[in-house]
């Protein structure tokens, strides 16, 4: 066997690169469960925030922030993801899906309230006293600085799924609200693929929540509706928050 002039063999070198890449590969594995684990930590953490905002909000004005589909949806109608996903040039990706409302040049002022902002804005009366069932109010604040960016979402800048529930509201499929009034946030979770469908059928304020349907439910192609770890870290499911 060929030796080096200090004796060492080609097999001992090749030996000690191949137990120096096991050991890189394994860092690497870990600082990406790492990662992963911290971004599934953050999601929660600014989904709990944001619970606490839109709740301060409904107390002051018994009603949960609107929300809306953006673009190519109904038309005139802006979202905070759809003007996310037209500043990535990705207008067909987060951007269709429901979120917090920023306006809807179809209804009177063509502005709409956000949290993020003390400003003039037209909000949804529950009783539809208002003409066209709106009214204009002047919110006193702000309930949170701004959005929180969603870590899980591929869509950069973009901020979680959202759509609350009232009667008479009609759900992102079109459907007619359940009874009760309650929210939900969804994030994608680690493999990046909204899992939970928009619609009522998952989330009815109405029953205790997380349901069992949430927990352990799973969509049409077999995906779980809910992230679990203990099932992979890259495994499917949805990271979400509900009003319980």
């Amino acid at each position: 066997m060929r030796r080096g002039h200090d004796g060492v063999t080609v097999a001992g070198v090749l030996v000690a690169v191949a137990v120096i890449a096991i050991v890189a590969f394994v860092a690497v594995l870990q600082l990406r469960s790492a990662q992963l684990r911290s971004k599934v930590a953050r999601t929660k953490a600014d989904m709990r925030t944001l619970a606490t905002a839109i709740e301060s909000y409904s107390v002051e004005y018994m009603i949960y922030p609107a929300w809306g589909i953006g673009h190519p949806g109904p038309g005139n109608v802006r979202t905070y993801n759809d003007m996310i996903a037209e500043k990535t040039g990705n207008p067909s990706g987060v951007g269709t899906l429901p979120t917090f409302l920023l306006h809807d040049l179809s209804q009177p002022g063509g502005q709409f309230d956000t949290l993020t902002s003390a400003t003039v804005f037209w909000r949804y009366r529950r009783d539809g006293s208002a003409p066209g069932g709106w009214e204009v109010d002047r919110k006193p604040h702000s309930y949170i600085a701004q959005y929180p960016v969603d870590p899980l979402c591929a869509d950069g800048g973009a901020t979680f799924v959202y759509w609350s529930v009232w009667p008479g509201a009609r759900g992102p499929d079109g459907k007619p609200a359940p009874r009760g009034l309650g929210w939900i946030f969804i994030s994608p979770g680690p493999d990046g693929d909204y899992d939970l469908p928009g619609s009522y059928d998952v989330y009815d304020p109405a029953t205790p929540q997380p349901s069992r349907l949430l927990l352990y439910g799973a969509n049409a192609k077999g995906s779980a509706f809910t992230y679990d770890p203990t099932n992979g870290l890259f495994s499917d499911g949805d990271v979400y928050r509900v009003k319980m």
